[in-house]
C-alpha cells in the first residue's frame, strides 16, 4: 500500500502542471466531454487492436490459447455487423452524455463531475475507486440477472450471447436497453455518488473497460480475469459479476471455478477438431508465433 501510495503521489505531481494548464483552457464542459469520450474510446479500442489480429492474422496461434475450442473463426461479415453495432452503442452513450450535460449546464452547473485544478491525493483515489468498483459491481450483478429473466433474456440480451466463444470486439456488441443499464449506468453513477474528482472516475472507468475487453478476449493469457467471464458465455447461468472477482457470485450462489469446469467441458466438447486439423494446426502454431514476433517487431519500430 505505501509502494502504492508512493507511486501515486510521485505520477501526480508530474502530471499537475500539465492537467493544471490544461483544465484552464477549455470550458468545463467540453474538458468534460471530450476527456470523456478519449478515455472511452483509448481504453476500448486499443485493448481490441491488440487482440483481433490474433484472430485473423494468427488462426492457429489463436486456437492454441483460446479459452474454448472454436468450431469456426468469425466470419468478416460478423466483424464488420459487430463494429457496426459497438460503434452505435458509443454514439449512443456519448449523445446522451451530452444531453444530460446539457441540461446540468442549462441548470446552472458548469459541468456534472468535480473538476479541480488540483489532482487528488492518493488515498482519495484509493478510497473513490474501492467504493465505485464495489458499487459498480453490484449495480452490474443484478442488472445482469435481471437481463437473464425470460422477460428480458430473449428481447435483448441474447443478441450479447450470439457470441458464445467471446471476441474482444463484442464487449460491446449489445442491445441499447442493455449497453445502458450494465454498461452505461453502473459506471457513471457511482463516482457521481460520492463527487469523485474527475481524474478518478476517468481512472474508474478505463479499469472497467480494459477488464470487460481482457474478459471478452477468450483467451488464456490474462489466467482467470478472462475465463470467469468466458464462462458464462458458454454456460449462461454462472458467473454473472464483472470486475469483481465474483464475490457477488459467492454470496449468490452463481459462481463456478473456470478451471475445473473447462476440464469438463473439453472431454465431451463437440466443437473440438478432428485429429488431423489438430496437428495441423500444432504445426501452423509455430509458424503463426515466428509471424507474431515479426507483426510485433513491426509496430515497435514504427
Amino acid at each position: 500500500m505505501a509502494n502504492l501510495t508512493t507511486i501515486l503521489q510521485l505520477s501526480a505531481f508530474s502530471i499537475q502542471p500539465v492537467w493544471q494548464s490544461t483544465i484552464k483552457t477549455y470550458p468545463p464542459w467540453a474538458f468534460e466531454f471530450f476527456g470523456t469520450l478519449i478515455i472511452q474510446f483509448t481504453a476500448y479500442w486499443i485493448p481490441c487492436a491488440l487482440f483481433q489480429p490474433f484472430d485473423i492474422l494468427f488462426p492457429a496461434f489463436a486456437h492454441r490459447h483460446k479459452i474454448q475450442p472454436i468450431p469456426k473463426p468469425v466470419s468478416t461479415s460478423q466483424l464488420w455487423y459487430c463494429l457496426y453495432v459497438v460503434v452505435r452503442n458509443q454514439f449512443l452513450a456519448a449523445a446522451l452524455h451530452a444531453s444530460v450535460l446539457f441540461c446540468a449546464i442549462q441548470l446552472g452547473q458548469t459541468s456534472l463531475a468535480r473538476l479541480d485544478t488540483a489532482l487528488p491525493k492518493p488515498l482519495e483515489i484509493l478510497r473513490d475507486l474501492a467504493f465505485c468498483i464495489i458499487l459498480r459491481e453490484l449495480m452490474f450483478y443484478y442488472a445482469h440477472r435481471l437481463l437473464h429473466t425470460s422477460r428480458f433474456y430473449a428481447p435483448v440480451h441474447k443478441f450479447h450471447h450470439l457470441f458464445t466463444a467471446p471476441i474482444a470486439m463484442a464487449t460491446e456488441y449489445t442491445h441499447p436497453f442493455e449497453h445502458l443499464i450494465s454498461n452505461i449506468l453502473p459506471v457513471s453513477i457511482p463516482p457521481r455518488l460520492i463527487n469523485a474528482h474527475i481524474a478518478t472516475a476517468w481512472l474508474f472507468m478505463a479499469f472497467i473497460i480494459i477488464q470487460a475487453v481482457i474478459g471478452h478476449s477468450g483467451y488464456d493469457f490474462f489466467g482467470n480475469v478472462a475465463m470467469i467471464h468466458d464462462l458464462h458465455h458458454e454456460k449462461f447461468v454462472v458467473n454473472f459479476g464483472g470486475a469483481g472477482g465474483g464475490w457477488v457470485d459467492y454470496f449468490h450462489g452463481t459462481y463456478r471455478a473456470p478451471k475445473k469446469e473447462k476440464k469438463r467441458s473439453s472431454k465431451g466438447s463437440q466443437c473440438l477438431r478432428s485429429t488431423d486439423q489438430l496437428a495441423l494446426l500444432s504445426a501452423n502454431y509455430y509458424k503463426d508465433v515466428a509471424k507474431l514476433w515479426g507483426y510485433i517487431s513491426t509496430l515497435t519500430a514504427v
